[in-house]
């Protein structure tokens, strides 16, 4: 049988710390109430991440590195084996959904969007894993009991990135200027999405958006000019019409950036030209 052993394992631990464990939960440290016999051969999950509140994109460390073996095998030459599973809107070595992959004691994460997401971890000793492409097919590594399996989950409450898009809607015209995706890999595009609708219907809009891009950051689009770290566009948008554009923004290194954006416009018989506010858009490009 072929089996993938990508198996990150923590090395030999003799610790005797650990009191007992409590079934689903996580902290600083187990509980002190006296042993039941069913737990004296399940780990004592420790499971934490930092930073507490991590940004999109944020890489963020999940932690188990504090577990420690069941208590029937303390002061032995012990293997523990962390299998994690990271809910949806997630990016990294551990994939989205109900499969569980083994990545060791401790690993970096970056999660995709804002809000709540929860991972979890099962934690055995050496002597309780089997290699079977029946227990967990994506690795051909499982568990053989039960009984041998502590559990731990955390909540990871994912905080937006600021963003400041155009949003503006008047009588004349409607502008809106906002990033798709804050948060993208090195190797991909971010992109930002721009709308300008001619509402009036009396005559053609002249629109010109003008984008501030900082160094390590470019504009792919061949309809944009660039010069002087600016990048611009211009639109002529008939009466009643709309004008889209996807904007690809790319990056030379990882890291977060910052790039301002504006709209001026006016219409084919005024003398008076118009501006949006600048928008501030943020974006984080990561390894």
């Amino acid at each position: 049988m072929n089996r993938r052993h990508y198996l990150a394992i923590i090395g030999s631990v003799s610790l005797s710390g650990c009191v007992n464990q409590i079934r689903g939960q996580s902290g600083s440290e187990c509980s002190s109430s006296p042993i039941l016999p069913t737990d004296r051969t399940r780990p004592c999950p420790v499971l934490t991440h930092q930073p507490t509140k991590p940004t999109v994109g944020q890489a963020t460390v999940l932690d188990a590195s504090e577990s420690q073996p069941p208590p029937e095998r303390l002061g032995s030459s012990d293997t523990l084996f962390y299998f994690w599973r990271v809910g949806p809107n997630t990016q990294a070595s551990v994939p989205e959904g109900t499969e569980y992959v083994s990545e060791g004691p401790q690993f970096t994460h970056r999660f995709k969007q804002a809000g709540r997401h929860t991972v979890d971890v099962l934690i055995t000793h050496g002597n309780n894993i089997v290699y079977s492409d029946e227990a967990f097919p994506n690795i051909g590594v499982g568990y053989q009991h039960e009984s041998d399996v502590a559990r731990a989950s955390e909540i990871v409450n994912v905080q937006p990135l600021p963003e400041d898009p155009i949003d503006l809607d008047n009588t004349d015209v409607t502008i809106s200027l906002k990033a798709e995706q804050q948060a993208v890999s090195i190797g991909n595009p971010a992109y930002l999405t721009l709308s300008i609708t001619n509402t009036i219907g009396d005559g053609p809009v002249s629109a010109q958006l003008i984008l501030e891009v900082p160094t390590g950051l470019t504009v792919s689009e061949t309809s944009f000019n660039q010069g002087g770290g600016q990048y611009t566009s211009t639109f002529e948008i008939d009466p009643g019409d709309t004008a889209n554009e996807r904007i690809a923004v790319r990056a030379t290194e990882s890291g977060p950036y910052q790039l301002t954006g504006y709209v001026v416009y006016e219409f084919d018989e005024s003398d008076t030209t118009e501006q949006t506010q600048t928008s501030e858009i943020q974006l984080r490009f990561y390894e």
